[in-house]
């Protein structure tokens, strides 16, 4: 259930919102400069996330043109980031979009990639949570053992 998707070209990448420390987005620009998207980059998250522009000037220094980036500031959950990517995919007629979020996140993404039908679309891709011995970083990873099997068993149940 865990692990990502082998890497192959795409017409979009959602990176999706939260994580702690910026890691999602270097994954995101390691995939981008690599190669493998040739479209857009949507960031989720909007809604509730203070450093979105910050988030938006870090896919811009990776070279991603302004133009190609847009935020998806509806979404209030993972159920809803994946759904707005089914939309996404639809209402676009995309073959391939590249997902990342963080290595714990992938059973619950994996999950609704499952139940979304979005097998043959969603290449999942998974950044690494970088350990700082912080007390804030600290709690941040318990917190990411303690919730992401919850988090999974909820979807499980509700979807």
């Amino acid at each position: 259930m865990s692990g990502e998707d082998p890497i192959e070209k795409a017409d979009a990448m959602v990176i999706l919102g939260g994580g702690s420390g910026g890691e999602r987005e270097e994954k995101a620009c390691e995939i981008y400069s690599a190669g493998y998207v040739k479209g857009k980059v949507i960031l989720t998250g909007g809604n509730r996330e203070d450093f979105i522009s910050d988030r938006q000037a870090f896919m811009k220094n990776c070279g991603v043109p302004a133009r190609d980036i847009s935020v998806w500031q509806q979404d209030k959950n993972t159920y809803e980031e994946m759904l707005s990517v089914k939309n996404f995919i639809q209402s676009e007629k995309i073959k391939k979009v590249i997902v990342v979020s963080d290595a714990p996140h992938m059973p619950r993404l994996r999950y609704l990639k499952k139940v979304l039908e979005l097998e043959e679309n969603v290449i999942l891709q998974e950044s690494t949570l970088v350990y700082y011995p912080t007390v804030f970083r600290t709690t941040v990873m318990l917190s990411f053992w303690y919730r992401e099997p919850l988090a999974y068993l909820y979807y499980r149940i509700r979807y």
